[in-house]
């Protein structure tokens, strides 16, 4: 299973920034049966255009 959320800020017509979030857990794939760890990662992007 896995969600993600983000958000967009465009501080004025040539400049944007985002941030998301991201989770994925896993059933299965670790040794002995057992469930993977979750993964969790935070991205973010600056847009500048001229």
């Amino acid at each position: 299973m896995a969600w993600a959320g983000g958000i967009n800020w465009y501080l004025n017509r040539g400049v944007k920034f985002v941030v998301h979030y991201e989770l994925t857990q896993f059933e299965g794939g670790a040794a002995a049966g057992e469930d993977r760890e979750k993964e969790k990662a935070i991205l973010g992007r600056t847009q500048i255009a001229f």
